[in-house]
């Protein structure tokens, strides 16, 4: 014999069902659904020289590794910025300049100003 379904459970499913569309949320004023979340986005850092060692300075060997990122992601002429480098550090090639310690602060200061 079939079994006979119960008003009971034809009311529960009609309470949960609008208990679920009463938790959506909606806008306030005309009912919509809200608008999806976009993320926030941040423009990433613009890089510049930093320090190595914990000192306020850079090996020059170090700044000629880092010059070649930077002209990279900046868009920036590289020979130009290693020769700029290199003039700071009086030295001619990277094995000349070995591990003359050279400012951070005057480094970026051969970067032209962000955008």
């Amino acid at each position: 014999m079939p079994r006979r379904s119960s008003g009971v459970s034809l009311i529960l499913s009609l309470s949960l069902m609008a208990g679920i569309l009463i938790l959506l949320p909606r806008h306030p004023l005309d009912g919509s659904p809200p608008p999806p979340v976009q993320p926030v986005l941040h423009p990433p850092p613009v890089p510049a020289f930093h320090p190595t060692g914990g000192t306020g300075s850079v090996s020059a060997a170090d700044a000629m590794l880092q010059s070649r990122e930077i002209a990279g992601t900046r868009h920036l002429d590289r020979q130009r910025l290693q020769q700029q480098v290199r003039a700071l550090a009086h030295c001619d090639t990277m094995d000349a300049c070995g591990r003359t310690r050279l400012d951070v602060n005057a480094l970026n200061s051969l970067l032209p100003s962000p955008p």
